[in-house]
């Protein structure tokens, strides 16, 4: 079995853009070190905030690896039950966060089991009537007036 072509273009044009590629990057790579290097800092100014992107860019790379796990929780087929601490600890975390999807009282909501029973009476056994979502946002328009 031969290497991966694409269609429509030769192997000798593809072979070009890999030898092409890698000089470019090697390229790139030398400019890392040097007096005029972003990533090479040469006063104590520059070393601290060279420090603190490197923190910054550390923590954000962790919160990434995190949420790509909990993703990937979402997503999978079998739901393997999260407990309640874990829970608990996300919330918690994600109230100091702007928008907070969680809170610690949507938590504990969770815990109380509120699907109905089959054995229970329905909406029209208990009186209410069920109406078309239409029919209820003209009653809200109209109560406005």
């Amino acid at each position: 079995m031969g290497s991966p072509t694409v269609p429509g273009i030769s192997t000798d044009i593809a072979k070009r853009a890999a030898v092409l590629a890698v000089c470019l990057s090697l390229g790139v790579c030398s400019s890392c070190a040097g007096a005029q290097s972003a990533l090479d800092p040469a006063g104590e100014e520059a070393r601290q905030i060279a420090q603190l992107l490197w923190l910054m860019a550390t923590a954000g790379g962790f919160i990434w690896l995190a949420v790509v796990a909990l993703l990937v929780h979402a997503t999978r087929r079998e739901r393997v039950p999260m407990p309640f601490a874990v829970w608990n600890s996300i919330a918690a975390v994600a109230e100091f966060v702007p928008g907070a999807l969680i809170q610690r009282n949507q938590v504990d909501l969770m815990r109380v089991d509120n699907v109905a029973a089959i054995d229970l009476p329905g909406l029209r056994q208990v009186g209410i009537e069920p109406r078309d979502i239409l029919e209820v946002i003209g009653m809200i328009e109209h109560t406005g007036d």
